[in-house]
Order: C-alpha cells, then structure tokens, then sequence
C-alpha cells in the first residue's frame, strides 16, 4: 500500500472495514473478533465501546483494538483526556498492554474521528527500580476525517509498516509512531532547515542586500555577520507569521475550509 492509499483511509470517513486492510498492511499478527464484542461503560460519555481485535507484536504483547462512540454532545476533536480516561482501565499489563481506539461520534456531522495509542508499561530499570510509563493522551493521537490532511499519520503509519519486514516489531515502534515529542524534533528540525534557505536566499541577493536592507556595498568581511542581523531578524518573524496564520486557518479561525481533496493537492504542491 503506498502513501496516497493509506492518507485515502485517514482523511475520509471513519470506516473499520477499511482500516482493517490498513491494519493488516502496518501490524503483524492481527486478529479480529468474528462477532461484536460489547465492553460496558458506566461513564455516560459513549454509546457503545466495541472490541474489533487485537495485535500480536514480536515481544509478545498485545494491543487491544476497540471502536468506541461518543454521544454527539461530545467534541471528537477537543475531548482527549476523558476519552483517554474511559478505556485506560482496561490495560492489565498481564494480557493487554496497550489499546489502539477509534472514538467516532454518533453525531454524523462531526466527521472527524480520532485515534489514539494509551500504553502502561511497567518494568525495572538498570539500578532495580520500578519504573511506570503512560502515554500522555494529548501526546499519542491523531485527529483525521474529511477535515484533516492526515500528513504526519500517514508518513509514521507508512514507516511502522516498514518494520514488519525486520525481525522486531515491539511496543516501542508502535508508541514512537504516535508520539508527538518525535514529530515536535522533527517539525524544529525541518522549520530550522527551512530558516536557512530563507536567510541564505536574502543575505546573498545583492540586490535585496543592499536596497532593501541597506547594508552598505563597501562593507568589510569581519562586519558581514553584525550587518546580516536584519535579515536573520526578518526570516524569524517571516517563518512564525506563516506558522501563526497556518495554525489560525487549521482552527477554522480565518473562515477559509481546511484544504482537502482536490484542494489539498494544491496546498501541498505549493507548500512545495
């Protein structure tokens, strides 16, 4: 499966019938129950939780796979600690050690969904203690649906796929694939790359040098960095403007619709 088909599934509405052919393309071992599964939930936030499976990883624990509804008075896209807080309890670190949950809404015009890793692990470190880890639930999920461009699940889910074809596929994989401090490196990454190419472009075009900043053409090689601090100044507030108006118009704050479909292929290739 290659890229285009997997962000298909993510960025169109939730179907389990077409996630299961994606979960078999990026897990090993998956299987799945022949008839619903129904898992009582007294919080009054769902209208149903269902067990679809579970994964086998080559370590030997499991992960539980489950498809729960939110009543339609709850917001998909806002709500992630409760919902992370509904299904916790039922990782028993002896059979289950991880969950991978679908939380959909009855309300059928909330068409995004999420989906969300919580992991417990408990284990002894190098010095005998006891150590606990938990996914933080604002850190391990993705928001998708018809209103989501699905880019960075799309490239993690391509790439835990390429592990199926190693010896190893542990627990870690799959929570490095959710975590967002591993996307924050690599957006810091990328946006210090991006500032380079933007400061070199202006720093070296005389033109731009000279008449727009007005750096003097005379100037002496060792006042080169000390002169080129408006330019440095500029592509810093240049790249966090764009990030800002980027991160208003994903809020639906500047009344322009997230790009999607056909439209999303013109913002990709001019982000390009």
């Amino acid at each position: 499966m290659n890229e285009r088909g997997i962000k298909d599934i993510l960025i169109n509405e939730y179907s389990f019938a077409r996630w299961s052919r994606l979960l078999d393309y990026v897990f090993p071992n998956v299987r799945y129950e022949n008839s619903e599964i129904f898992i009582e939930d007294k919080s009054g936030r769902t209208k149903y939780i269902h067990q679809k499976g579970d994964i086998t990883l080559t370590d030997g624990k499991k992960i539980i796979i489950l498809e729960a509804q939110v009543k339609k008075e709850f917001s998909i896209s806002k709500s992630r600690v409760g919902f992370h807080n509904l299904v916790s309890k039922f990782i028993d670190q002896a059979n289950n050690h991880g969950l991978l949950v679908f939380y959909v809404s009855e309300d059928k015009t909330q068409t995004d969904y999420r989906l969300s890793l919580i992991c417990r692990e408990t284990k002894f470190t190098e010095e005998g203690d006891l150590e606990e880890f938990k996914t933080n639930p604002k850190r391990y999920t993705y928001l998708l649906g018809e209103n989501e461009s699905g880019t960075t699940a799309t490239k993690r889910l391509k790439e835990l796929a390429a592990k199926k074809n190693e010896f190893y596929f542990e627990l870690k994989d799959v929570i490095d694939a959710f975590s967002v401090e591993k996307l924050n490196n690599e957006f810091f990454k990328k946006y210090e790359a991006q500032y380079k190419i933007f400061n070199t472009y202006l720093a070296e075009d005389t033109t731009i040098r000279h008449e727009i900043f007005g750096i003097e053409e005379d100037e002496r090689d060792e006042d080169k960095e000390k002169n080129e601090l408006p330019i440095r100044d500029f592509s810093k507030k240049l790249l966090g403007r764009i990030v800002f108006l980027y991160f208003l118009q994903r809020k639906g704050w500047m009344g322009v619709s997230t790009p999607k479909g056909k439209d999303e292929i013109t913002w990709e290739k001019g982000k390009q």
